[in-house]
């Protein structure tokens, strides 16, 4: 059987790899493109320029269009690596004995700004001490030798 003596079929033109038929008796596209020995998995199917699926119906006097299914022309995408993210540790908030309590009274550890006044303690490096919210710093006076340059 060929594809121009299809019963129910007249084919209209033919352009590339395009073709056209006008149906002559209403059917199901599946029924169509099993008279025509396609697949319907490798073509698209328009009636009167509309997408359709095999499991419609199409009436009588009905243009459909028959295309193959062409792979690439689609926008090529970026890939994404789905590797879970991981956790950052929970933040020590704990700052340390910035108070002590001796003999009934509270005693402050550390030293308070001289900008910033009582109540902003200075944070306690190894060979400083700096304000946190001034910005203010002591050097700590440590015997060490300075390199000479040669």
């Amino acid at each position: 059987m060929s594809i121009n003596k299809v019963e129910g079929l007249q084919k209209i033109y033919t352009t590339g790899s395009m073709t056209t038929y006008r149906v002559q008796k209403a059917a199901k596209i599946a029924d169509l493109l099993k008279d025509l020995h396609l697949e319907s998995k490798y073509f698209v199917i328009l009636v009167e320029g509309k997408k359709a699926s095999p499991n419609s119906f199409i009436d009588k006097n009905a243009e459909i269009t028959i295309l193959p299914k062409i792979a690439g022309g689609g926008r090529g995408r970026r890939n994404v690596k789905t590797k879970e993210k991981r956790q950052k540790p929970p933040r020590n908030k704990n700052k340390g004995p910035m108070w002590s309590v001796e003999n009934g009274k509270v005693v402050r550890n550390r030293k308070s700004c001289p900008k910033c006044g009582p109540g902003v303690f200075m944070a306690d490096h190894y060979d400083r001490q700096s304000c946190g919210k001034c910005g203010y710093t002591q050097f700590k006076r440590i015997n060490r030798k300075i390199p000479s340059k040669k």
